[in-house]
C-alpha cells in the first residue's frame, strides 16, 4: 500500500507526507525508489543513525510539542538543515499523550521559541525560518506553487 501512495505522488507530482514510526529504514529504502517533488517527514522519533540518512537526503521534518519534552526530539531537531525545518501542531493528543494534558494550537509558539533558543535565533527569526521552508516546500508541488502563498510571503 505504501509504495502505492508513493508511485501516486510521483505520478501525479505531489509532496508526500510522512509518518515513518517503526518503519523508518522501509521508508528510506523505498524513497530511494522514486523521484518525489519534496519529501516532509511529520513527527520522526526514531533512531538517530536513520535520520542522518534521511537529512542527507532532501527530506523536510516537522517538529511539535514533543520537543519541549524530550531530549532525544531536541536532539534531533538541533540536527536538520536550518532551512528544512518546520513546525507543526499535530493534534490534541500529541500532548495529552505526554502529559495527560489537551494540547492547543497556540503551543506552537512554544515550540519555536524552543527551537529559536537551540539555534540561536529570536523567535521572529524563527517564524521567518518556517515560513520560508514552508514556501519552498510549497512550490515543489506544481498545484501548490499557482496558489497565493503572498499572505506568507509578506511577513
Amino acid at each position: 500500500m505504501f509504495e502505492h501512495f508513493l508511485a501516486a505522488a510521483q505520478e501525479q507530482e505531489k509532496i508526500a507526507c510522512l509518518h515513518t514510526k517503526g518503519a523508518e529504514e522501509a521508508v528510506l529504502e523505498m524513497l530511494d525508489r522514486y523521484q518525489l517533488p519534496g519529501v516532509l517527514v511529520h513527527w520522526y522519533s526514531g533512531p538517530t543513525d536513520i535520520f542522518k540518512e534521511f537529512t542527507s537526503r532532501d527530506v523536510y521534518f516537522t517538529f511539535g510539542v514533543e520537543l519541549l519534552y524530550s531530549e532525544h526530539i531536541q536532539t534531533l531537531a538541533k540536527k536538520v538543515p536550518l532551512e528544512r525545518l518546520l513546525t507543526e501542531t499535530d493534534n490534541p493528543g500529541g500532548l495529552r499523550s505526554l502529559t495527560g494534558r489537551p494540547g492547543m494550537p497556540t503551543l506552537i509558539m512554544d515550540v519555536l521559541d524552543k527551537l529559536a533558543q537551540s539555534r540561536d535565533k529570536s523567535p521572529d527569526e524563527m517564524i521567518q525560518i518556517v515560513q520560508s521552508n514552508l514556501i519552498h516546500l510549497a512550490r515543489r508541488d506544481p498545484r501548490l506553487s499557482k496558489t497565493p502563498l503572498r499572505f506568507l510571503e509578506e511577513n
